[in-house]
């Protein structure tokens, strides 16, 4: 359990380590050069990916096998579909107000453009940090931790609307959200391969999967809705819209963590 906690948390910091890398490269790249350079790196480290993964990914792993219908029973759990849910409503709320992080620090935070990669950069640190304070939840209380974490960034959210015009205080509030923002993967995923594996072990795959679908669900939700206030509102605002997904997950894990037991 210790190392399978520990690598998922190192997993899913890699998506942050990516950002954090990649993004101040991917920019100076297009910078100097053009953009299609960048895109032409980026296919070429993605050939050099596959090409790895099919030498290091073991081939014989023991699984069970099902037909389509019979893995799909894992998202009739209600367990599962309030994790869901959670995941879904976490990414949504990150993404409703991240989508226009660029304008936010530079716009209401008043900080200039030079600041502005400086500040990105720290926050894919945050993030990370997030990922691997994953870790320690899911071998410290794991599910049952996780209500009290996400009331917490439920909260501010509403404090991140009012303090968007008090610089520094307004970046310490942005950099807490991601921290906890990212809080959640290993938890749930330990969460989704425990159930999976006691009670539909046929759904394994489609466990391990649960985090990255719904994630990009919520990105996807998150993001419609910050388009949304910026054509109605202004995005100073998206604080407050955020927290009514924080809401949402703080009661679907609240239940969750109480019906399951690991």
């Amino acid at each position: 359990m210790d190392k399978r906690v520990g690598l998922l948390s190192w997993v899913f910091a890699g998506f942050s380590i990516a950002s954090v890398v990649g993004l101040p490269i991917g920019t100076m790249l297009a910078q100097v050069f053009n953009w299609q350079l960048s895109f032409a790196i980026i296919s070429i480290l993605t050939i050099i990916s596959f090409i790895t993964l099919l030498f290091v990914v073991p081939k014989n792993t023991p699984q069970t096998q099902g037909k389509i219908a019979e893995q799909f029973s894992l998202l009739t759990d209600k367990r599962i579909i309030f994790a869901v849910i959670f995941v879904v409503a976490i990414c949504a709320a990150d993404y409703t107000f991240y989508t226009f992080i660029r304008p936010l620090i530079t716009g209401p935070l008043n900080f200039g453009e030079t600041a502005l990669d400086w500040i990105l950069s720290f926050l894919g640190v945050c993030s990370i940090v997030g990922n691997k304070f994953a870790g320690f939840l899911a071998d410290h209380g794991g599910v049952k931790r996780l209500p009290s974490i996400y009331l917490l960034m439920t909260v501010l959210f509403l404090l991140l609307g009012m303090t968007l015009h008090l610089h520094w205080i307004g970046i310490v509030v942005i950099s807490l959200l991601c921290i906890i923002y990212s809080s959640y993967g290993a938890t749930t995923q330990i969460m989704f391969l425990d159930i999976a594996q006691a009670e539909y072990p046929q759904s394994i795959d489609l466990a391990s999967s649960l985090n990255l679908i719904f994630a990009n669900v919520g990105i996807s939700l998150g993001s419609f809705t910050a388009s949304v206030i910026a054509g109605v509102t202004s995005i100073n605002n998206s604080g407050y819209f955020a927290a009514i997904y924080g809401v949402i997950a703080f009661l679907c894990i609240w239940y969750a963590s109480r019906i399951y037991q690991n």
